[in-house]
């Protein structure tokens, strides 16, 4: 690609941000956060009441669910150039929470 004019260097890297923003960032990352959390969230809700497994773990469910959620807005509105700081923060240490709350979850449901 190094022999190709500058001009198709620029339109290919257009496009390539373009999508990359659109598919990876919206969609991917955006809505990925957003229904992990709302599903957390309600499979949360669900947990307490029900009697197959202790309500502690349906709350923490509602607790990381609404954390991912919130984690969806880091490249939102005014963030959008370089992120919300806090979230980028939060994001991986809340899915490693999240995981350990699913295995949780699996235990407690097959015992």
């Amino acid at each position: 690609m190094t022999d190709a004019p500058a001009a198709r260097q620029e339109a290919v890297d257009v496009v390539f941000q373009s999508f990359n923003r659109y598919l990876g960032v919206a969609v991917g990352e955006h809505l990925g956060y957003l229904f992990s959390g709302a599903w957390s969230v309600l499979a949360g809700v669900a947990m307490i009441q029900s009697t197959a497994v202790p309500a502690l773990l349906g709350i923490m469910g509602i607790v990381v669910g609404a954390v991912l959620a919130l984690c969806s807005l880091e490249f939102v509105g005014s963030f959008e150039p370089h992120g919300w700081k806090l979230a980028a923060t939060l994001t991986p240490v809340t899915y490693v929470v999240w995981s350990l709350w699913l295995v949780a979850v699996g235990v407690v449901l097959l015992l």
